[in-house]
């Protein structure tokens, strides 16, 4: 599986956009360092709490 991905300059910038849109555009920098964080969908989000139960589950069974 390769670790890179290549796509369009303007694919890039229409997300950088997006990405100010949602941040509402305070302080926004798409160079910063996040750290540990990342961002994913509420419905990721909620997946992730469903198998965290499960497997919580299945560990006291």
């Amino acid at each position: 599986m390769a670790a890179t991905v290549t796509i369009e300059k303007s694919y890039f910038q229409a997300l950088l956009r997006r990405a100010e849109f949602h941040s509402n555009g305070h302080g926004f920098d798409p160079t910063k360092n996040w750290g540990n964080q990342v961002t994913i969908s509420k419905a990721e989000h909620n997946q992730l709490l469903r198998s965290a139960r499960e497997y919580g589950m299945v560990l006291f069974l």
